[in-house]
């Protein structure tokens, strides 16, 4: 287990490359083989703060990674990581960590990883209501549209922090989303599309940052539940459309969460812990993810903004792939710098078994296909890729280490390529 602020020693490693999964989809080397590292001595640092944001007490936190390496001089990398829903910002904070220490050895640069919580979501009641005032009033946080408000106040925000820090301010950004976080960030991106070559060397700018690279992790960007096995697309397309009545839903959701509240704590932790699985060595990030779930699980206005959130999800994310949103997102990111950047997108692997769908937002076996053949047929740029990670699950964020290694080690070659 490692302190907060720590300097570690990387050893080097010139590694091979092997491959999984299904070969009608691009496969995914393995991540516990590198490159060699560029730097090989980092200092890695993590903080959290609570910012009052579009009406909302909104959890943010930034993993630094210092290299010493070659290219330690060169400007930073900044990362920016939007959750899924629930869009609560403590369980990604090892996935900053992990991202700012591994790309930073990698690319031997400065890199700093940035969360944003989505509004309303938290574990904490001061997260859970608007408070007063609040810019331009508050954003509604059970609706998409108002969780695209709140990420580009939060954005705008950031940008006005680094500027006035002692650091550089945002430069080269790298923007990765997850599960719902995806639609968020492509809807914000193509809202700010017309800026295309506003800055030097190309790209998009983005608050004064050039956007040089996107990735979706498990992208609920559409939603097609014919897609799906009757016993998980009935219930969710029933829920979608409105055949469950919110109010219902509402009632239903709160007394679980009354019902689990009255039970003994140490037991329903018990049960959370067994389901996050126990491949982690790092214990004070699953003791963490086991209190704010817990915490989560017993907040009644909590599962409410998450339950709201998730109808309007259903309702607006269209069934088949944006293909307009897509192409502007890729072809934003092109410039003379690399050949590598564009939007890559990383799928639950299924082995293309369509009965056994491990992840009924993004089931590999219907939506990767669909993205080859529009890349295929010139309807999406070629720098639009997709992939699948054989048991990588969707909630990958509390599944323990090992899948946190497996997503970051993808997550590092993919921005390598795109600031190669």
């Amino acid at each position: 287990q490692r302190a907060p602020d720590e300097t570690i020693a990387v050893a080097e490693s010139n590694g091979g490359s092997e491959t999984h999964g299904n070969n009608r989809f691009n496969s995914v080397p393995s991540p516990l083989r590198a490159n060699k590292f560029l730097s090989t001595n980092l200092q890695i640092s993590v903080s959290e703060e609570a910012r009052t944001i579009s009406g909302w007490i909104t959890d943010t936190a930034i993993a630094v990674a210092v290299a010493q390496g070659d290219g330690a001089d060169a400007s930073p990398i900044d990362i920016l990581v939007l959750p899924g829903n629930p869009g609560i910002l403590a369980w990604y904070i090892p996935l900053l960590r992990s991202l700012a220490r591994d790309v930073a050895r990698r690319l031997g640069r400065t890199v700093r990883a940035h969360g944003i919580s989505l509004a309303g979501h938290g574990t904490s009641d001061d997260r859970l209501r608007p408070v007063a005032g609040g810019e331009d009033g508050a954003a509604d946080c059970r609706t998409v549209d108002g969780q695209v408000v709140h990420l580009e106040r939060a954005l705008r925000d950031l940008a006005r922090r680094m500027r006035a820090g002692t650091g550089p301010p945002l430069s080269d950004l790298v923007l990765v989303g997850h599960s719902i976080g995806c639609h968020i960030l492509q809807r914000l991106c193509v809202s700010h599309a017309g800026r295309l070559g506003s800055e030097s060397g190309g790209g998009f700018a983005l608050f004064g940052s050039r956007v040089r690279h996107v990735m979706y992790l498990m992208p609920f960007i559409r939603f097609d539940p014919g897609t799906l096995p009757r016993s998980k697309s009935l219930p969710l397309v029933m829920t979608g459309r409105g055949d469950v009545p919110p109010k219902l839903l509402q009632a239903v959701i709160r007394r679980a969460s009354r019902h689990v509240r009255d039970l003994p704590e140490d037991r329903i932790k018990a049960i959370i812990r067994n389901i996050f699985g126990g491949d982690t060595f790092v214990e004070s990030d699953v003791e963490r993810a086991i209190d704010v779930t817990y915490k989560y699980a017993t907040s009644p206005d909590m599962l409410d903004n998450w339950g709201y959130l998730g109808l309007d999800e259903m309702r607006r994310i269209p069934e088949n792939y944006d293909v307009r949103g897509l192409s502007v997102m890729a072809k934003s990111v092109v410039c003379p710098l690399s050949d590598g950047a564009g939007v890559h997108m990383l799928y639950c692997g299924d082995g293309g078994r369509h009965a056994h769908d491990v992840d009924q937002w993004a089931p590999a076996s219907a939506h990767l296909p669909d993205l080859i053949h529009l890349v295929e047929a010139g309807e999406l740029p070629r720098n639009v890729r997709g992939e699948e990670m054989p048991g990588l699950r969707h909630d990958f964020v509390v599944r323990g280490d090992r899948q946190l290694v497996e997503v970051t080690g993808w997550c590092v070659r993919s921005i390598a390529g795109a600031m190669a």
